[in-house]
């Protein structure tokens, strides 16, 4: 739990280096008492976040190997079928199902993105499910397929107001708030990628705006902040 301070002052190295211990003394307690450490247990979305954490703290310290390698072993936990057998468990851990399709976007692997697999079931699986449709139209702009980039976008508006969203949450907030801030961002991407620059640089302050105005957390909502994309493009034109 201290490394909630190390995030907040930016020393993502003791984030990284804590929460891996943690997780290994998770994963004991798990083989050892899972009635008390498993899935179904109170404790598990403890660790959970454990494991969110540290992939957060990779994240923005640029330890792009450490970030993925931690968040494959979550999704050994949230695996599609443990949520088929415990569907009351998706609408507060489905959530954080998604943290190695955040990992590849903030490191731009396009093309490994769309080598991923969908959800059998995209309603059982809303969010990665969701976090996939944004991230393929993210991976089409950035590759040069405006056309299949709005395909997904389109894809994504629709699937993020299916209402079975509305139970979903990411601790402190509704997964459609968190999803209504990725909407404005990939719009304004795409349109970046179409060399509408002012269109784009409007929608990404939109997004920033939402992201503004999301309940306080930590670690954050939003694993990608806004700014940086908004910054990145901004610097590539000149704006400085």
């Amino acid at each position: 739990m201290p490394t909630h301070i190390d995030v907040l002052m930016g020393d993502y190295e003791s984030v990284v280096r804590y929460n891996s211990d943690a997780i290994l003394v998770d994963n004991e307690s798990i083989r050892h008492s899972p009635e008390t450490a498993g899935p179904v247990s109170f404790y598990f979305g403890y660790i959970v976040h454990n494991y969110h954490m540290l992939v957060y703290g990779a994240i923005l310290g640029g330890m792009e190997s450490k970030a993925m390698e931690i968040a494959k072993q979550l999704n050994e936990h949230l695996t599609e079928d443990m949520f088929m057998e415990n569907q009351n468990l998706t609408a507060y851990l489905e959530s954080y199902s998604a943290s190695d399709i955040h990992v590849m976007v903030r490191f731009g692997r396009w093309k490994e993105i769309l080598e991923l697999e969908a959800p059998r079931n995209k309603y059982l699986m809303l969010f990665r499910s969701s976090t996939l449709f944004f991230a393929r139209g993210l991976a089409h702009a950035n590759l040069g397929d405006i056309t299949l980039a709005k395909k997904e976008a389109d894809q994504f508006d629709s699937i993020r107001q299916h209402p079975l969203i509305e139970q979903h949450i990411l601790h402190n907030n509704s997964v459609s708030a968190l999803l209504a801030v990725d909407a404005p961002m990939l719009r304004g991407d795409i349109a970046y990628r179409e060399g509408q620059h002012e269109k784009a640089f409007q929608l990404l302050r939109e997004a920033v705006q939402l992201q503004g105005n999301l309940l306080y957390d930590e670690l954050w909502g939003k694993m990608q902040p806004i700014r940086h994309a908004l910054g990145d493009l901004l610097l590539e034109q000149g704006h400085f």
